[in-house]
């Protein structure tokens, strides 16, 4: 016998960016090349229901354009390990990776919420 049930939003596990859909409307992730859809970003998911859907470092809420804006800022690394103390130099490194292939994403999320 099959079971059929879907699991809730609560049970739904993080995926890699890559392989996982999103909220928001298909211009929104026009930076995105053909390629990209087949790499697996390290270290970054999202998860429907979690900061938007926005790309996150892995097992925390922190999303990549939060990062972005502080570098912008000026903040170096070794401050944003300071006020995220869960989060590694590893972590750091695979986010400015992501940035660096999605630019006009985390552009387009760090105006959107910023404007609030």
């Amino acid at each position: 016998m099959t079971n059929n049930v879907k699991p809730s939003q609560d049970q739904e596990l993080a995926t890699p960016v890559a392989n996982s859909p999103s909220n928001k409307p298909a211009a929104y992730h026009s930076s995105l090349s053909s390629s990209d859809s087949a790499r697996n970003w390290p270290g970054i998911t999202r998860t429907p229901g979690v900061c938007g859907g926005d790309p996150c470092i892995e097992r925390t809420r922190i999303p990549v354009w939060i990062l972005h804006s502080a570098r912008l800022q000026g903040a170096p690394d070794e401050e944003l390990l300071e006020r995220y103390p869960g989060v590694t130099q590893r972590d750091l490194d695979n986010a400015w990776a992501y940035i660096d292939s999605h630019l006009d994403e985390v552009e387009h999320m760090r105006r959107e919420n910023e404007d609030w």
